[in-house]
């Protein structure tokens, strides 16, 4: 018998090795149009059985249109990402500090580029407009217009999370990648005391240092002081700094890069001290929708850093029982909820001495441990209720809790069961989409460091669960307020 070379199949296999070690999806792409080559050409594929074209033609044109799409989406999918993902790809770009800001030295002047601009005449705090330009040597150079304005910044303080990165083989990229990760997989502002508001400012400072090529990035809040920098944090003291502030609009993951690219290519002379991006109004998934580019032209004064050393607990003034001097400002709707009834398990705890995390774990270990809803009459659905009532009873600090489920009534209960009547209530609802586990403890210190004008009657956690693992998936916070 004479054998024949299968350089095809010697082909796919190469193909299919390069994919895993290179990881190179797209490959896989390549591998499904060699495989639908053939069969166009013989009228017969193959898909768990033998399909022939002529006496199967929906089968088999349905298999052949499926590797072609598939061969289509994982080779767009690898080259041009942002049509494939859309919106989640520049999402993930705001999150992971795109390439866009290191592709060159931000301070590296051009006279190549033609340009005109909006000076400013400035005011302390405050920003005011006057028009000026400046054109480039070169009259070939394609017009555009930078707007921006001045602003000369008061002293301010920041703290967060940093990393000493440099532009060198793409480490920036990679480095900024990994801190927002970080930042949005950690509710920092949790352990920040005194947070003036929600804004989230990336600065860029220490340039040069401890290198050339090196800089040094923080990403975090504005806060009224650096009292207390914890451990793993570090703290920016910026002082009064004349800025040149770039406000382009739309989407920040599209507008910033294309402002950085401008101001790249322009003629702005930079004070090289300390850059900054800030964010804000933030939706439901806590992405932002403005940002805001802050270039320093002239620093009376040094930036300071204050790495975290503290150690244990934030000050009595972050605590839950004494929100701070400077509040919060919260995201949340004001509803008027009917009057309705929850029944379950309850204690007494208090905040003294923080004994209400512990008592909370063994309350949750219960409710998991016992079934109680067989136990209970009329349950209206499966969502998970904890009530907080009774506040300051029958001593300061102390309150009740009662985890359980919404009912029809809380009369003919078990032995072992609370019932808590909650009458018509207006409450300030705060959603929380995903890990709860984190995420409530987070909005619960938040809430407790903002100036909401809580009335003390009734606090209720509503969690969704789910339905294999029974594990909370998503929850909501209705937190009574006058």
């Amino acid at each position: 018998m004479q054998s024949t070379f299968k350089w095809r199949a010697l082909i796919g296999l190469v193909i299919v090795f390069l994919s895993l070690v290179m990881n190179w999806q797209w490959l896989w792409g390549v591998l499904f149009i060699f495989w639908v080559i053939p069969d166009l050409m013989s009228g017969y594929t193959h898909f768990m059985e033998p399909v022939e074209r002529k006496a199967n033609p929906f089968i088999y044109w349905t298999i052949i249109l499926t590797w072609i799409g598939l061969s289509i989406y994982m080779i767009a999918a690898h080259f041009y990402p942002e049509y494939v993902y859309g919106d989640q790809y520049a999402q993930y770009n705001t999150q992971a500090a795109g390439e866009y800001e290191f592709q060159a030295d931000p301070y590296q002047n051009s006279n190549d580029s033609s340009l005109s601009y909006v000076a400013t005449k400035v005011g302390e705090g405050k920003m005011e407009n006057t028009s000026n330009s400046l054109t480039s040597s070169n009259p070939n150079a394609p017009k555009e217009k930078l707007d921006f304005k001045t602003y000369n910044s008061p002293a301010f303080n920041l703290i967060g999370i940093s990393t000493i990165t440099t532009n060198e083989n793409n480490q920036a990229t990679k480095d900024l990648k990994g801190l927002w990760n970080y930042f949005y997989s950690e509710d920092l502002s949790v352990v920040i005391p005194n947070i003036l508001d929600e804004k989230i400012f990336v600065a860029y400072t220490d340039y040069d240092k401890p290198a050339e090529g090196y800089f040094k990035v923080t990403i975090g809040y504005k806060t009224k002081n650096l009292d207390y920098v914890y451990d793993g944090l570090t703290g920016i003291h910026v002082p009064s700094t004349q800025f040149a502030v770039f406000q382009p609009t739309g989407d920040p993951s599209k507008s910033l890069p294309a402002t950085w690219t401008k101001i790249l290519a322009s003629d702005i002379q930079t004070a090289q001290t300390v850059d900054i991006e800030v964010y804000s109004d933030f939706d439901k998934d806590l992405m932002p929708k403005k940002g805001e580019l802050w270039v320093a032209q002239k620093t009376n004064g040094k930036v300071k850093h204050i790495e975290g050393k503290e150690k244990g607990d934030p000050p009595a003034s972050t605590s839950a029982t004494s929100p701070p001097k400077a509040p919060q400002p919260l995201n949340y709707k004001e509803i008027s909820a009917s009057a309705f009834n929850v029944v379950g398990i309850s204690m007494e705890t208090t905040y003294n001495n923080d004994q209400y995390l512990g008592d909370m774990t063994a309350l949750w270990e219960a409710f998991y441990k016992e079934d109680i809803s067989s136990a209970i009459r009329g349950i209206q659905d499966e969502k998970v209720y904890v009530v907080y009532s009774d506040f300051d009873k029958p001593k300061k600090g102390s309150f009740k809790v009662t985890m359980g489920f919404k009912t029809k009534s809380t009369k003919n209960l078990y032995k072992g069961l609370t019932g808590v009547n909650i009458p018509k209530t207006k409450f300030a609802a705060f959603f929380i989409p995903s890990k709860p586990e984190t995420q409530v403890p987070a909005m619960w210190e938040k809430i407790y460091r903002s100036n909401l004008k809580k009335a003390d009657n009734f606090d209720v956690e509503v969690y969704d669960l789910d339905k294999k693992t029974y594990e909370p998936t998503k929850a909501q916070i209705l937190v009574g307020i006058k």
